[in-house]
């Protein structure tokens, strides 16, 4: 599994304006026997300008063209983008991501948890099958890192639940191709 990871990807101050607009967006429960976390509408069609900028940012062909330098991975078009929020007891479980055009998944991270939170990032080893078989790969979420990676059989990927009084803000989404 390929994962690219980019530290400190906005200034500082695009950050902070992007943090603040994602807290102050409507989020919806999403829960499921898969699932138990919240997300906000397509960032397409936020209420807060600054999400909008940022989803049309990641539409950009400068981005498609980024995107393609780090993956060797064609995209195009508009890029899916919504905020989702982790709190007390919030997870998903494992799933490749693979739905119609996907072809590189993305999160923009805009909270930091600590060892014990949870909230963790996993990617697993897949079998001759593609099933996935055991954790290979954990991320600790840390604020304003930019993580991809190629949607395929093999991106088993889940959120480890989180365990303390603690709210994981990330972006995320997929560059189509």
């Amino acid at each position: 599994m390929q994962l690219i990871i980019i530290h400190h990807f906005l200034p500082f101050s695009q950050y902070n304006s992007l943090k603040d607009a994602l807290c102050k967006e409507q989020f919806s429960s999403k829960s499921s026997d898969l699932f138990d976390f919240f997300q906000t509408c397509d960032l397409y069609t936020a209420k807060q300008k600054k999400l909008r900028e940022f989803q049309r940012f990641l539409s950009t062909k400068e981005m498609h063209a980024f995107v393609f330098s780090l993956t060797g991975i064609k995209t195009k078009g508009q890029a899916d983008a919504f905020g989702s929020l982790y709190a007390d007891t919030n997870y998903l479980l494992p799933h490749d991501d693979r739905l119609e055009t996907r072809k590189v998944a993305f999160i923009l991270y805009l909270s930091t948890l600590r060892l014990g939170d949870g909230g963790e990032l996993c990617f697993f080893s897949a079998d001759k099958n593609n099933n996935p078989v055991k954790i290979s790969k954990i991320y600790r979420p840390q604020e304003n890192t930019f993580l991809l990676f190629p949607v395929s059989k093999k991106s088993w990927h889940c959120v480890k639940e989180v365990t303390v009084n603690t709210k994981r803000y990330a972006i995320g989404g997929w560059f189509h191709g």
